[in-house]
């Protein structure tokens, strides 16, 4: 979600930051508790390839709509 948000948002440093920052918050309270620090680094590899290419694809999606 947070780079879905990064490449939706790409010129607004505050949600861009806070995304990150809240992603970055809740994988390491997961990795504390519940999950190994291995499935959280999994688990950030999965989201970031996930979260570029959705991101860019809406990116792309919004920027045709917005030209017509």
């Amino acid at each position: 979600m947070a780079l879905t948000l990064w490449f939706l948002y790409s010129k607004n440093t505050k949600v861009k930051t806070f995304a990150l920052l809240y992603a970055l918050y809740i994988g390491v309270g997961v990795s504390m508790t519940v999950h190994w620090f291995s499935d959280f680094v999994a688990g950030a590899l999965i989201g970031i390839a996930i979260g570029t290419v959705i991101g860019k694809a809406f990116r792309e999606r919004y920027q045709n709509l917005t030209a017509i």
